[in-house]
């Protein structure tokens, strides 16, 4: 009876898995909030760097704890996925921004995978094998033909006073 119901696909596995990580990490006590102040620059010296660490480690962006306050390499390029993973600009500095992102933390993605977890139970199970789908969120396109990733671009996608085209 239970198992027809979740959808059977790589992206809900993935989705699913990422669900747990981010449960578990919320329930060992999540991280401290990051205290806001001047913009992080890469190679500066700054006192938040540990917890900016910590916050990137929580959130699977950062393996191993830095052994300084010094604005590592390592570190601006885990910036910068979080940065594009949030729709924020990845130009690696650790703004207000990027600073809001940090502070979420795993229960606010959890949350939100959960609730992506549920969208994706309401799509058809089994899509045309030809088709294009557009992802407003991430601003890409995909052309799937014969069952097989075709192409894949950038959209733009539009605001509240110019909507996104819609295509028929």
């Amino acid at each position: 009876w239970y198992s027809p119901l979740p959808p059977h696909t790589e992206e809900y596995r993935a989705l699913s898995e990422a669900f747990v990580r981010y449960a578990r990490l919320n329930g060992d006590g999540g991280t401290a909030p990051i205290a806001s102040g001047e913009a992080i620059k890469p190679g500066n010296r700054d006192p938040r760097i540990p917890a900016v660490a910590k916050a990137l480690i929580d959130n699977g962006y950062l393996e191993g704890v830095p052994q300084t306050r010094r604005y590592s390499t390592e570190m601006v390029a885990a910036v910068r996925k979080l940065q594009s993973d949030y729709g924020l600009k990845p130009d690696g500095i650790v703004g207000a921004g990027t600073i809001e992102a940090l502070n979420k933390g795993p229960g606010d993605r959890a949350r939100q995978l959960a609730v992506n977890l549920e969208r994706l139970r309401w799509l058809d199970r089994s899509p045309p094998a030809t088709r294009i789908d557009v992802n407003t969120g991430a601003a890409t396109q995909e052309y799937w033909r014969d069952g097989a990733l075709r192409d894949r671009r950038n959209v733009v996608v539009g605001q509240t006073d110019r909507e996104t085209p819609q295509l028929g």
